[in-house]
């Protein structure tokens, strides 16, 4: 599961040293089993850092996901309420169109969800969401007015959501696209190119020549500078995801050398944490001590060896690498 489409050539790299990591282990794997020194690294590890990042990923899908239908939930519902309590006609034209909105959006909600569960597709995924919520977005400021429309902040939404779902040019992308619907819809609406619903309180072409533009202009700008943080915030996480898989490839280069070092000791190595018990052992020291490497593990270093638990660990009870 990848993190984003515009930070694939970092995985790449991670990949490649990841693999690189795997032979070395297997070669060497075959002399001395059980965890090596190196496997201390633990949370630091690059695999960690991945999956760290997918999981983060899923988490903010999620969240745009259900942000979203909230949103429309609440606006498109207390409209349809408000037009309840004026006695309007709600098997018009443009009322059925706001009630299949929400519809189509529940039914995309679950089917993200089934997506995200599954954790199969999550770029894909994402691109299909914003996607859907600016063709969602034309729709209802079209139903609702046009250029004149009270619901035109879905646009800048869905260029805020490109930021947090993917990176720079995705968002640029979505932003261009954004701008070019919304000029779109309201000037088409306006001469009259897009067909008007039966219901529709507010008319697109109920502007003049003037307020048309004066309309386009204000919601363009908006939309414009929206776009200029949008960008600048997704090039600040594609830089933070860009640093994290960097640090995740040299903590997988170091935690390589590192084992390699170890296994190829000729002197035994025993490594503790900061109680006193076992983390690892090499296989010269197993083979000195006649001991297995899963009843060692684990246990406190002075039940095994007495003397060398004692002196361990310092006054200040820092990790210690015992040699035999």
């Amino acid at each position: 599961m990848s993190v984003s489409p515009d930070s694939s050539p970092e995985q790449s790299e991670l990949d490649h040293k990841l693999s690189q990591r795997a032979r070395s282990r297997r070669i060497t794997d075959g002399l001395d089993a059980g965890p090596a020194p190196g496997d201390s690294l633990g949370d630091f590890a690059p695999e960690h850092a991945l999956r760290e990042l997918a999981e983060l990923q899923v988490r903010r899908l999620t969240f745009v996901v259900f942000f979203r239908v909230v949103l429309i939930t609440l606006v498109l519902g207390i409209t349809t309420l408000l037009y309840w309590l004026a006695d309007s006609d709600l098997a018009t034209q443009s009322s059925l169109t706001v009630f299949a909105v929400i519809a189509v959006t529940y039914l995309l909600t679950i089917g993200y969800s089934l997506e995200i569960r599954s954790g199969n597709r999550i770029e894909l995924l994402s691109i299909v969401q914003l996607i859907a919520d600016l063709a969602i977005a034309s729709i209802i400021v079209h139903v609702t007015g046009g250029a004149q429309s009270a619901y035109t902040f879905f646009f800048p939404l869905a260029i805020i959501g490109a930021a947090l779902l993917t990176g720079k040019r995705t968002t640029i992308g979505i932003s261009v696209a954004a701008l070019i619907l919304f000029v779109m819809v309201a000037v088409f609406g306006w001469l009259g190119w897009l067909p008007t619903l039966s219901g529709q309180e507010v008319l697109p072409n109920g502007l003049t020549g003037l307020e048309l533009t004066r309309a386009l202009a204000l919601n363009g700008a908006a939309i414009v500078g929206v776009a200029l943080l949008a960008v600048n915030l997704g090039s600040q996480l594609q830089q933070a995801r860009r640093t994290v898989v960097s640090q995740s490839s040299a903590a997988a280069d170091l935690q390589t050398l590192h084992s390699d070092i170890v296994r190829s000791l000729t002197s035994g190595l025993i490594t503790v944490d900061m109680h006193g018990q076992v983390n690892s052992i090499n296989r010269t020291a197993r083979r000195i001590l006649d001991i297995d490497t899963d009843s060692l593990v684990g246990r406190d270093l002075g039940e095994v060896m007495p003397t060398l638990g004692t002196n361990s660990l310092d006054g200040q009870r820092r990790s210690t690498a015992t040699r035999i």
